[in-house]
């Protein structure tokens, strides 16, 4: 079968700090494949529709090249839906926040039980521990007990932290592990954790490219594991014809007269495919979103996701 082309046009993005400079060909980027189970919870997750109106009509499908200069409201209802409405959440709700707190946490167990880590390693996680723990003392104590230059000191202690963790992205790390433990997911704790320390700043456009970056660093990771629902709010739409295309093709082969061992490897194979699309699709649109809100930018191309062609 051709491979079709659909272009999304709900809502745009943009570039990365260490990845900026790449040439995105997303067709041929290494995409985390490691099989983590997905969270049995769901968190509800709302955003105003005005917020998404403001961002719909401002990219043509027919957008293949750099445009204008990107609208300002439409930034800022980007931003707003990333770090009010979901990092925001962080620190509003307790129950929200002790949640992403253990998905991190709990991923941050060594794997390796031959003793084969090195003290570098080792304290990669212990620094990437502490961060979160100083982060949650400074949003418990949102109500100013602790005096401000103390908090400043803090936070800018926590981002010096977590800037050593989200190196680890870096082209010569990012396939390797520590303490057994992909670097990638490392990095996109820490790019969570660093988008939520810029809230606390009140620096809302930064908070919101940490965020586009986790689902750049580690997309599978990111959209199955640490922040579901999120994704599926901002990039779900985009990708929603894979999925349809998806529930044919398991229509189809459920409907065939194959062995149900033949079955059951085009379904092995037809799930592989599909999450790879979604990958690829997720690190397009975190990259075009992270575009928007780079400081006068101009007005990314709006990124096509195609459908995976018939073997």
């Amino acid at each position: 079968m051709e491979t079709k082309e659909i272009i999304s046009t709900s809502i745009p993005l943009p570039s990365s700090n260490s990845h900026d400079q790449k040439n995105i060909d997303c067709s041929n980027q290494k995409l985390d494949k490691a099989m983590i189970e997905k969270g049995s919870l769901t968190l509800s997750f709302d955003c105003s529709a005005s917020k998404k109106s403001n961002l719909k009509p401002l990219v043509s499908p027919d957008s293949r090249s750099e445009g204008p200069p990107m609208d300002a409201v439409a930034i800022r209802a980007l931003t707003s839906i990333i770090s009010d409405d979901y990092i925001g959440r962080y620190i509003k709700d307790d129950f929200f926040r002790k949640t992403i707190f253990e998905k991190c946490n709990s991923y941050l167990v060594r794997r390796r039980k031959n003793g084969s880590e090195s003290d570098k390693e080792n304290e990669i996680l212990v620094n990437m521990k502490l961060s979160m723990k100083n982060i949650d003392k400074l949003v418990d104590d949102q109500k100013g007990t602790t005096k401000k230059d103390l908090r400043i000191k803090c936070l800018k202690n926590s981002i010096d932290l977590l800037t050593i963790i989200v190196s680890l992205n870096s082209n010569r790390l990012q396939d390797a592990t520590t303490c057994g433990i992909p670097n990638s997911h490392l990095c996109a704790c820490g790019e969570l954790y660093m988008a939520i320390v810029y809230k606390l700043q009140n620096n809302n456009r930064v908070c919101a490219r940490h965020l586009m970056q986790v689902f750049y660093d580690a997309p599978f990771f990111a959209r199955t594991y640490l922040v579901p629902e999120f994704w599926e709010h901002l990039f779900l739409p985009q990708l929603l014809h894979l999925r349809i295309w998806y529930t044919e093709e398991v229509e189809t082969i459920s409907d065939s007269n194959e062995s149900d061992g033949e079955k059951e490897k085009k379904m092995k194979y037809l799930r592989r495919v599909y999450n790879d699309k979604l990958d690829i699709g997720t690190v397009m649109f975190a990259v075009y979103y992270k575009q928007w809100l780079k400081v006068g930018t101009k007005e990314p191309p709006l990124p096509v996701v195609s459908l995976p062609s018939r073997p």
